[in-house]
């Protein structure tokens, strides 16, 4: 969540030439049925400020600001000048004012926030596209400690120890493990 209020701030800048600068972000924790989770609040930084926030509770802007982040962050951010950013650089969302959660933010779960939050189907492409380069470096990286190997089970990938007593499966980060909230996928992998 520190991540999609992260791209919210620069989504302002995108959509209405904020500067991030200009906007102060935090979580306001809640609770949705029996899920804990997190509410974005977006207020101006300076008091008295210029009524930004007010601004940003119409409905017209804040899809302004979605479709900002959807259409030209996601292209900036999937680019190719942007592709050794493995979870966030100074180019996308880290910045002075948020040094404490530089190790919080990750730019693909910030994107993903945002398709949701626009009402689209979780995106899982800029997750489940890294699995067969991740699976083989730990694999490689950890032969000797533990023998294991890579299999596709359905449409996801396994690291499963060659003695055959552990497994991991790699998935989304917004999957749910409990296995009253699994999609589909998880549950083919699992079967």
């Amino acid at each position: 969540m520190w991540s999609f209020a992260e791209i919210m701030r620069r989504g302002c800048q995108v959509a209405l030439d904020l500067q991030p600068d200009e906007l102060q972000v935090g979580l306001q924790p809640t609770k949705v049925g029996d899920l804990e989770t997190r509410r974005v609040f977006l207020a101006d930084r300076l008091e008295n400020g210029a009524g930004y926030a007010p601004e940003l509770s119409q409905t017209t802007k804040l899809k302004q600001v979605l479709d900002g982040i959807l259409d030209e962050l996601v292209a900036e951010y999937e680019g190719p000048d942007h592709a050794d950013c493995a979870e966030s650089c100074p180019d996308c969302l880290r910045s002075w004012d948020n040094r404490r959660l530089h190790g919080a933010l990750d730019w693909r779960l910030a994107l993903d926030v945002a398709a949701l939050a626009a009402g689209a189907k979780l995106p899982t492409h800029r997750w489940l596209s890294q699995a067969p380069r991740l699976t083989d470096l730990f694999v490689r990286a950890y032969r000797e400690a533990l023998p294991s190997h890579v299999e596709e089970v359905g449409q996801l990938h396994a690291i499963i120890r060659n003695d055959g007593k552990a497994a991991v499966v790699l998935g989304h980060p917004l999957w749910m493990h409990d296995q009253k909230y699994i999609n589909e996928i998880q549950a083919e992998a699992y079967d």
